[in-house]
């Protein structure tokens, strides 16, 4: 029997929102490897498009994880089969797909609202003096 309430969000996750419950970081978590996630041959032609739109935005902020490829998976097909509902009139299907879509899109930030929790760190721009201890050694 599972525990009661919301399952724990990752680690990362709760990093790139600023850990808000401020509650103790896992450090034992395993820190899946990051790199390019194989497109499943699962998916159809609509499902594919879904997979080459998302992923280019998930995978530079560590959203997107070798191991992640069964959730997106999961996303894409969830999407696919949402749209081909919408257009066939299939009412049921349809919300029964969308509501598998509103349990699953958060969990990789891909909501308003859950992507309003996440902080990402932007790069800052160089300053004129890094620039120049960066040409001249220094």
């Amino acid at each position: 029997m599972g525990g009661k309430g919301f399952p724990p969000a990752p680690n990362a996750l709760k990093l790139l929102r600023g850990n808000p419950g401020r509650r103790p970081i896992n450090k034992e978590e395993p820190k899946p490897a990051l790199g390019a996630v194989p497109l499943p041959a699962i998916l159809d032609e609509e499902g594919r498009a879904q997979w080459e739109h998302l992923l280019p935005e998930l995978e530079p902020v560590g959203l997107a994880t070798k191991v992640d490829g069964p959730g997106l998976t999961a996303v894409c097909l969830a999407i696919s089969d949402y749209i081909a509902a919408r257009k066939s009139g299939k009412w049921a299907r349809r919300d029964k797909a969308f509501a598998q879509l509103m349990r699953i899109l958060p969990e990789f930030g891909l909501t308003p609202s859950s992507r309003s929790r996440i902080k990402v760190d932007v790069p800052k721009a160089k300053s004129k003096v890094d620039e120049f201890r960066e040409r001249h050694g220094g």
